[in-house]
């Protein structure tokens, strides 16, 4: 304990329980000043703490899908990391938990003016350029395509694929990227299982690697499970079948009104 110290709180015990003892720090150190921001230099000096920024200093921002994180007057960023265009327009190039994905956004291959359960299937051998496969159309209330939000009730309303916003988002923005990861699951195993139906591949005995796999893999290991009450997502075993019409619906969320995949 330092000499400085020591006569402050022998004060402070004197005085009784209604002192409040002031903050503390020793002189020449960051001891006592430490603000909890790993890019600013702490030093303890008369008059009080300082706190001075930092200027590329290494530190972690906190997110999956920065890279180069540093410290820039004080502050820790990091440069976004950049998704390969896939190609196909009706699928957003995200990053999401440090790996890139590209999730069918169904809502996209719906004209305007109609509504229909088309898709963005890419890895169907009969989709369009943007990567669409048409669709049956649907009639008033009917569940429509997809828009890839978890907070969204997708359902027929005066012609058209209407998305509204669930009732109580508290109920489904903490799986918003969760949900995400699932749809670009889908669409992975899809393509994988077209894949291996194909009979030249299987006589070759192997199928290329679809890209996005080790990424989506990684994320589902790490992905939170789903509040009590909700439904959840299951790991499909090795070897298990899939069936090609495997979808899934924004209104598994709790805040919209439940129903069955597609």
């Amino acid at each position: 304990m330092g000499s400085a110290v020591a006569p402050l709180l022998l004060i402070a015990a004197l005085a009784g329980p209604a002192v409040a003892l002031p903050d503390l720090c020793v002189l020449g150190t960051p001891v006592g000043c430490d603000d909890g921001n790993p890019c600013t230099a702490d030093l303890c000096q008369l008059g009080g703490c300082v706190h001075t920024p930092l200027v590329g200093a290494p530190c972690d921002d906190g997110n999956a899908c920065t890279v180069g994180d540093h410290c820039d007057a004080g502050q820790c960023v990091g440069v976004p990391i950049t998704c390969p265009d896939d190609g196909f327009t009706c699928t957003d190039d995200v990053c999401i938990d440090g790996g890139c994905v590209h999730v069918p956004v169904d809502s996209r291959c719906v004209r305007a003016g109609e509504c229909s359960d088309a898709m963005c299937a890419p890895e169907r051998p009969d989709h369009d350029g943007a990567g669409c496969v048409g669709g049956a159309a649907r009639s008033e209330g009917q569940e429509c395509s997809e828009d890839g939000d978890a907070c969204t009730v997708d359902q027929c309303h005066g012609g058209e694929c209407a998305h509204q916003a669930v009732v109580d988002p508290r109920s489904c923005v903490a799986v918003r990227d969760v949900y995400r990861q699932a749809l670009a699951l889908a669409s992975l195993v899809r393509g994988i299982a077209a894949l291996l139906g194909h009979p030249r591949r299987r006589r070759r005995g192997h199928a290329p690697r679809p890209p996005g796999a080790p990424q989506l893999a990684r994320a589902a290991r790490r992905a939170p499970a789903a509040p009590s009450g909700d439904r959840h997502l299951r790991p499909l075993s090795a070897g298990a079948a899939v069936p090609s019409s495997v979808r899934l619906s924004s209104r598994t969320c709790p805040g919209g009104s439940a129903s069955a995949p597609r």
